[in-house]
């Protein structure tokens, strides 16, 4: 069996290369490794596998061909390493910034409107510091405080502006998205605020001409759609899946097709890409009659493909596609068999050469993973099941890709997302073919542009079809458990279940019990991981304070039970909202149930919260705004405290959480109670918090201030 796998990686050496080089970019993306000398010592590895290469004695014999190989391994892990560090270099270093320093830079991604603001990222290209004017290069996120100029900004706008150039900071809450790295990995490490009188637009149309030129295409594109009549979210929706455009969508347009299990034809991807091919491929079919007419139809497929995928803003999902299908076609142009495992590698190795921070992102993953379990797993389920039906032959087609696609993606869905659409399968057969008539439709909608007449017809044809599919959509989302949600599994579980799908597949390959054997050995240590984090959740005793700007939010938990306290109103969705972002992921990993949700003014009813946290938790204890938490006691005080000026006997606590409704000072704390520690919450303001720290300072008094330092965790 293990030669028959050796055997089965020989044929494949693009993959077996691509492995150490993507183990050096992890692992310096994960640890940021420095060292000076890795350009040298991989020209010296080199230079010594030449002359290796060259000494006869050695390049014949088959016993040291594993020098060979281990040179060529170390090379590609150092040169994955190595590659890592150059990209990092391209970060924006604003260390020569003045505070009253000018700035110039060109707007280069789509903005977006936020509530107060307009969202966008700008390449830096010019500091100005001490009277002179420093190139540079790097990017900053950049939010524009909102009015009518802001909102006009596009892609290619060079802008000088004043503003000062911040760190990206983390919230520091428990298992909250990590939006610094995330950033981090698209080379971002800086953000700023830039007030309506602090920028001024100095050019249009300036940076990359060709990005420009496709985003005045897919501009004017876009005018075509709602010239033809179509608007709201059936533009939203046509928009993403036909130009890559995802601004216009709606948030229930998403979640519907998130939770059905469709998000895939909203995102121009492999499928899109294979379309285009497939129409192109069939446009173009009388150039095979010619001597050089299959050279001549590869060339020109290539070229429209690199064009679509400019037009899409070269998103890692089309560029990955388009790569794909160029390696492809150029291979069978050339009348040599492509192996699709080496193509992949190949178009992986060159995405990540040109930026290996690609490999971090969720989108290339997954569509790795899909392609592989299509290219293995399709054609073994496809021959399951035989009918000479056309209709159902087509429908059992499409429902093994479908099926194919999830058995490599469904357990690193399952670890970024916590959910699975129930009915993909259902989904899939309609969205699928939906998709496919949209791009050709769409096609021809382009092409009689120019003919009112025949665009409304076309128009109005695209409106209902796409109406059809979004309630379609909407229908799959809304029948009985559509969707299984908060899942939480772990990177080792994760790796667990790759590996048991893997042990099965060679068991029902080859039929040996002993891979039956080993996969139900690896799904008992899947459940005594799932049992060990049972454990640890009917454990668990903490207390968490979380970061979120210009809100108290407090967590008592014990077991399962989640007693959370804050200043928001349920009404206020928008706070609820950002609630719920910070706190989801967290409560998902610790297994907690549904919140018992407390509001902070409550505490003066006393009886009333004793009430109600004893239901929940039988170990805490409230009273005037004094909690007894496994021992451990807390103080939330409100203003009713402000007016007690002394007493005989400080009152023992263990933490005094401070938040805006309190206005006592730190000498008024220290006189009334003798603590170990004064917490500040994430709803005091900036000014205020850093006289109440000066003051804690000065008399020595702990302290910490979960907007400086993140969230603030004690397990008791």
């Amino acid at each position: 069996m293990l030669q028959n796998f050796i055997n089965e990686i020989k044929k494949i050496p693009l993959f077996r290369l691509i492995l150490p080089f993507i183990a050096g970019i992890i692992i310096q993306i994960h640890s940021n490794f420095l060292f000076d000398y890795f350009p040298v010592i991989i020209f010296t590895l080199l230079l010594f596998l030449f002359i290796l290469y060259n000494i006869e004695y050695i390049r014949s014999s088959y016993y040291h061909n594993w020098i060979f190989g281990f040179i060529i391994f170390l090379v590609l892990f150092l040169s994955g390493i190595e590659l890592v560090n150059l990209q990092s270099e391209k970060k924006l270093n604003s260390d020569n910034l003045q505070k009253d320093g000018l700035i110039i830079g060109i707007v280069n991604e789509e903005p977006k409107e936020k509530e107060k603001s307009v969202k966008t990222t700008i390449n830096v290209t010019h500091i100005k510091s001490k009277n002179q004017w420093i190139k540079t290069e790097g990017k900053t996120l950049a939010y524009f405080q909102k009015d009518s100029l802001s909102k006009e900004l596009k892609i290619g706008d060079q802008i000088i502006f004043n503003a000062l150039l911040d760190e990206v900071q983390n919230s520091g809450n428990p298992k909250e998205f990590d939006y610094k790295k995330y950033l981090a990995f698209h080379l971002i490490s800086k953000q700023t605020y830039i007030k309506s009188n602090n920028w001024k637009l100095l050019k249009k149309e300036q940076g990359n001409f060709i990005l420009l030129k496709a985003n005045s295409i897919r501009e004017k594109l876009m005018s075509i759609y709602e010239n033809s009549g179509i608007k709201g979210s059936e533009l939203g929706v046509l928009s993403a899946l036909t130009l890559g455009y995802k601004n216009k969508l709606d948030e229930q347009t998403k979640r519907a097709y998130s939770s059905s299990g469709g998000m895939h034809v909203l995102a121009v991807s492999g499928l899109h890409v294979g379309i285009i091919f497939v129409v192109l491929n069939s446009l173009f079919f009388f150039f095979n009659r010619y001597k050089y007419g299959k050279f001549l139809k590869s060339t020109l497929i290539i070229f429209l493909l690199l064009a679509y995928a400019i037009l899409t803003g070269l998103s890692p999902s089309v560029l990955r596609a388009t790569i794909m299908f160029c390696f492809v076609i150029i291979g069978t142009s050339m009348k040599k068999q492509t192996n699709i495992y080496n193509t992949l590698a190949a178009a992986a190795f060159f995405m990540l050469l040109i930026n290996p921070y690609l490999i971090t992102e969720v989108g290339f993953q997954l569509s790795y993973l899909a392609v592989i379990g299509i290219v293995y797993f399709q054609p073994k389920i496809y021959s399951l099941f035989y009918t000479k039906n056309w209709l159902f032959d087509k429908i059992w087609s499409l429902t093994s890709v479908s099926i194919a696609a999830q058995i490599t993606t469904f357990p690193i869905s399952l670890y970024y997302f916590h959910q699975f659409p129930n009915y993909f399968l259902l989904t899939n057969m309609i969205v699928i073919p939906f998709a496919t008539l949209l791009i050709y439709i769409a096609g021809s909608l382009f092409l009689f542009s120019y003919f009112e007449a025949i665009t409304q017809i076309i128009g109005k044809i695209l409106t209902f079809l796409i109406k059809t599919l979004n309630n379609s959509v909407i229908f799959i989302e809304q029948l009985p458990h559509s969707i299984a949600s908060n899942i939480s599994i772990t990177l080792p579980e994760t790796i667990l279940i790759y590996i048991a799908i893997t042990i099965f597949t060679i068991y029902i390959i080859k039929k040996q019990t002993k891979y039956l054997k080993y996969g139900l050995i690896t799904l008992i240590v899947l459940l005594i991981s799932n049992t060990y984090k049972e454990y640890i959740s009917v454990s668990q005793k903490k207390v968490i304070i979380y970061n979120i700007p210009k809100i108290s939010a407090y967590n008592f938990i014990t077991g399962k039970k989640n007693i959370f306290i804050s200043d928001i109103e349920k009404q206020d969705t928008s706070a609820t909202k950002r609630i719920k972002y910070v706190t989801q992921n967290a409560w998902l990993d610790m297994g907690l149930d549904e919140e018992k949700f407390i509001h902070l003014n409550e505490f003066g009813d006393n009886q009333n919260i004793v009430n109600q946290t004893n239901k929940e938790l039988k170990n805490i204890y409230v009273k005037n705004n004094f909690i007894n938490f496994e021992g451990v006691r807390f103080l939330i005080p409100d203003n009713t405290f402000s007016n007690i000026k002394n007493t005989d006997n400080k009152i023992n606590l263990d933490y005094l959480i401070l938040n805006r409704n309190c206005n006592m000072s730190i000498d008024n704390i220290t006189k009334l109670f003798d603590t170990k520690m004064i917490i500040f919450d994430s709803s005091i303001s900036g000014w205020k918090k850093e006289v109440l720290i000066n003051n804690c300072k000065n008399q020595n008094i702990p302290y910490y201030s979960v907007s400086d330092e993140g969230a603030f965790q004690i397990d008791i």
